[in-house]
């Protein structure tokens, strides 16, 4: 599939990503996005964190990926897991169809899998839906400073286009959101490991752990929010 900006691309692990040619800019690594996914959000998200029950905040929908893999997972492993996913600027029908095709020609997931995921590209923006018997998920076609909620996440995956393209994601302002929105001892994942985001999640009030990152990186980052001792 492709288009005047939208291109599907294979990574190293066969599974599919999108490059934005106006961007310049991949919507997932090309190392491997589902390896990526993988190890990011549900490894060093989800398992790190412990619970079975999680109300997970995503910045950044785009393919739908990471959702896809959550409820995949939270079927497999008996979690329950709503997710509330934001994207400003959603792919169309066209695209996001097509990067299924090519999931399913590289045999990347069952038939179940490829069901739950055209339901996931069916559901409405700005209501919830149910995706199986454990994952619900809303999707907003908004900003994220449209976000009101508090203290109500127990982690928050932050997959933006990384800073130099999106540097206005990664600003101490946003990670005060983010703060704001995640529970105590709730956490914030994502793949970049810039000084610079590291700094401005600290100045946020996050603590910072530096991790192994996927496959073609080095590290990663996973920012804490301790809970308040008074």
């Amino acid at each position: 599939m492709e288009g005047p900006f939208l291109n599907i691309v294979k990574t190293l692990d066969r599974s599919p990503t999108i490059k934005h040619a106006f961007l310049n800019e991949h919507y997932h690594s090309t190392f491997g996005a589902i390896q990526e996914s993988n190890h990011v959000f549900i490894q060093a998200g989800i398992q790190a964190h412990g619970k079975r029950e999680l109300n997970i905040l995503e910045l950044g929908f785009g393919t739908g990926l990471n959702v896809w893999l959550t409820a995949l997972y939270a079927k497999e492993h008996s979690f329950k897991i709503q997710i509330d996913t934001f994207e400003k600027f959603p792919l169309s029908k066209e695209v996001s169809t097509a990067y299924l095709e090519a999931l399913i020609q590289e045999d990347l997931c069952t038939q179940d899998g490829a069901a739950l995921f055209r339901s996931l590209l069916d559901c409405a923006w700005n209501e919830n839906y149910q995706l199986n018997d454990n994952c619900s998920c809303s999707k907003f076609d908004m900003d994220i400073t449209s976000l009101k909620s508090h203290a109500h996440y127990d982690i928050v995956f932050f997959d933006a286009f990384n800073p130099d393209v999106q540097p206005e994601l990664w600003t101490e302002e946003i990670f005060k959101l983010m703060y704001s929105a995640l529970k105590s001892d709730g956490i914030l994942v994502t793949y970049c490991a810039k000084g610079q985001v590291r700094r401005n999640l600290k100045a946020a009030g996050f603590s910072i752990e530096k991790i192994a990152g996927p496959p073609g990186k080095r590290e990663m980052t996973r920012a804490i929010k301790h809970a308040q001792i008074i």
